[in-house]
């Protein structure tokens, strides 16, 4: 990961917005995300799962492009979400989008 958590404002609790592109991360788990985000631009890094995004019910734009993602999952509890960008990455299993809107 080339960020430093805690020299960074987007990722103070007050932001809604979080872009942390070609940044090398290679887990979504590795970054604190608050509940009040509305947009999460994670464009060009190393993750190859969704995950740790239960709870995020203001966000309305996520942007997974260019990694190495091979399954979409874990997005059922995105209830506000609007725009999904999965562009350029590596999917063969596409699970739990029936319950977006």
């Amino acid at each position: 990961m080339d960020f430093d958590l805690n020299n960074n404002d987007q990722l103070n609790s007050k932001s809604t917005d979080l872009s942390l592109m070609a940044h090398g991360i290679r887990n979504i788990d590795e970054i604190p995300l608050h509940r009040n985000l509305l947009s999460i631009n994670l464009h060009s890094n190393e993750i190859e799962r969704i995950n740790s995004l239960t709870g995020l019910n203001y966000l309305t734009h996520l942007d997974l492009s260019s990694n190495n993602i091979t399954r979409i999952q874990g997005l059922e509890g995105l209830v506000s979400l609007d725009t999904l960008n999965l562009a350029s990455n590596k999917i063969v299993i596409v699970e739990g989008l029936f319950a977006l809107k």
